[in-house]
C-alpha cells in the first residue's frame, strides 16, 4: 500500500499536469495581480477535520498615506448552506430534517457576511475561515504604546476577518479591492496619467483535512480593473471604452480532469473521485435574488467523442463531478464506463452570465463514497472564453 506522501504527490502531480493542459487556451486569470478576487470554493466541518486556509496578498510597493487610499479589500463570504424548515439544522436532503419522525424542507439559501482588510506595503495576510483575524492576531496591529509597528509601512487597523458562520460550511469568498473612506472602488481611467486603475491583488485558498494530512490548493480568480467609475454597480465585461470596468469573466471554462472510477495507475488500488465547484459571476451584495446560470457541460472522452449535459447554478454548485447529470455515478458521462479513457475535458459555458470555478481531484477506495477518499488536489479552472461584450456580469456592492 502506499504511505500518505505518496498519495498526495500522485493527487497533486495529476493536478498539476490537468491544470496546465489547457495554458495554451488562453490566458488564466489566477496569476496577475487583480482587483477583485473570487475564492469559489471554501469549506469548513470541524467535526471531520475539514477547514481553509485562506490567503491575500497586496503586491503594490506603494507606502501606506494618501496615495495608497485604495490599499484595502472589501469581501464578501457567501454562506451556500441549505436549511431545514423545521429545525434550521444544515442539511443536503430533506432526511437531515427529522424532528421527531416529522420531516421538513431543505431549503437552499444564501447569506453574505462583508468585512475589510487594510494592508501594508507588499504584505501578504492569511487566516483559518473557521477562526478569522482580529486583534492581536493581525501582524501590523497599531497601539498607543506602538503606533508605527511596521517600521513605517502602515497598519492593519480597522481589519477584522470573521470566521465563518456556521459549520458545516460550504460557500465563497469574493473581495474587491477598494477605497478606504468609502468602501467601493476608486475611480480611474488608465488613459489618464496619475489616474491609473489599481490592481494589487493576489490570492490562493488551501483545503485542509486532518483526517487525510492532506492539502487541496488552489489559486483565486482574479479580474482586473480597467475603467472604474468608483460607484457600488461593478460591470464585469462589456465593450472596451464604453461601460466596461473589469476585464470579463469566462464565457467557457475548460476542466481537464481523470474520469471517476477510473483506477490509479501507480497503487492499482484506489479510485478517481473528483469534485467540481462553480460560482457566477453576477452577485448582488444587497439582497436581491439574480437568474442563476445555466451550467451547459461539453464532454469529451481521449478519441473525442463527445457526450453533453447542462446543470443549474444558482447560488454556488458543489458536486462529485459523477452527480452532475445523474444519481447514479456508475451511469454518468463523467463515469469511467461511459467515457471509456482514463481522461477526458469538459468544456463549460455559462448560459446567463459568466462563471469561475475549481476543482478537486481525489483519489478513494470507491469513488461514489466521498468518505473514503484517501488524497486530494485542487487547481482552478482554466478560462477558453471571455463572455461577449453585449453580456457582462455585474457584482453589486451594498
Amino acid at each position: 500500500m502506499l504511505t500518505n506522501r505518496k498519495f498526495v504527490s500522485l493527487a497533486s502531480a495529476c493536478a498539476i499536469a490537468l491544470a496546465g493542459a489547457t495554458a495554451s487556451m488562453a490566458a488564466p486569470d489566477h496569476d496577475n495581480p487583480s482587483a477583485i478576487l473570487i475564492y469559489p470554493k471554501i469549506v469548513v466541518d470541524t467535526a471531520n477535520g475539514v477547514d481553509t486556509r485562506l490567503h491575500i496578498s497586496n503586491a503594490s510597493d506603494r507606502p501606506d498615506g494618501v496615495t495608497s487610499s485604495d490599499q484595502m479589500a472589501h469581501c464578501f463570504y457567501v454562506n451556500a448552506n441549505s436549511h431545514c424548515s423545521n429545525t434550521g439544522a444544515v442539511c443536503s436532503s430533506f432526511l437531515d430534517c427529522d424532528d421527531g419522525g416529522v420531516y421538513g424542507a431543505c431549503e437552499p439559501g444564501w447569506i453574505e457576511t462583508n468585512f475589510d482588510i487594510y494592508f501594508t506595503q507588499r504584505q501578504p495576510i492569511g487566516w483559518v475561515a473557521s477562526e478569522g483575524l482580529a486583534g492581536d492576531d493581525l501582524p501590523c496591529r497599531a497601539t498607543f504604546l506602538n503606533p508605527n509597528p511596521c517600521a513605517g509601512l502602515g497598519s492593519n487597523g480597522g481589519t477584522r476577518i470573521p470566521p465563518i458562520s456556521e459549520t458545516p460550511f460550504i460557500g465563497e469568498l469574493k473581495c474587491i479591492q477598494a477605497d478606504s473612506d468609502t468602501r467601493l472602488p476608486r475611480s480611474c481611467d488608465n488613459d489618464v496619467m496619475g489616474q491609473e486603475c489599481r490592481n494589487d491583488l493576489t490570492g490562493h485558498a488551501a483545503i485542509t483535512s486532518a483526517a487525510l494530512g492532506d492539502v487541496a490548493s488552489y489559486r483565486a480568480a482574479g479580474l482586473e480593473n480597467v475603467d472604474s467609475n468608483g460607484d457600488e454597480s461593478l460591470i464585469v465585461g462589456g465593450e472596451s471604452n464604453v461601460n466596461a470596468e473589469y476585464e470579463p469573466c469566462a464565457d467557457v471554462l475548460v476542466m481537464d480532469f481523470v474520469y471517476d472510477g477510473a483506477i490509479d495507475p501507480v497503487s492499482q488500488l484506489f479510485q478517481a473521485a473528483s469534485q467540481l465547484t462553480l460560482v457566477p459571476c453576477t452577485q448582488d451584495f444587497r439582497g436581491t435574488d439574480v437568474d442563476p446560470v445555466v451550467a451547459q457541460f461539453l464532454v469529451y472522452n481521449e478519441f473525442e467523442q463527445r457526450l453533453s449535459t447542462s446543470r443549474r447554478v444558482d447560488c454556488l454548485l458543489d458536486t462529485p463531478i459523477s452527480r452532475i447529470d445523474t444519481t447514479q455515478p456508475v451511469n454518468s458521462i463523467f463515469s469511467v464506463n461511459v467515457g471509456g479513457t482514463i481522461t477526458g475535458q469538459a468544456r463549460i459555458r455559462g448560459v446567463g452570465g459568466g462563471l469561475a470555478g475549481v476543482a478537486l481531484l481525489g483519489l478513494a477506495v470507491d469513488f461514489q463514497d466521498p468518505s473514503t477518499t484517501v488524497a486530494w488536489a485542487g487547481y482552478a479552472l482554466d478560462t477558453a472564453v471571455e463572455t461577449a461584450i453585449d453580456s457582462p456580469d455585474t457584482i453589486s456592492l451594498p
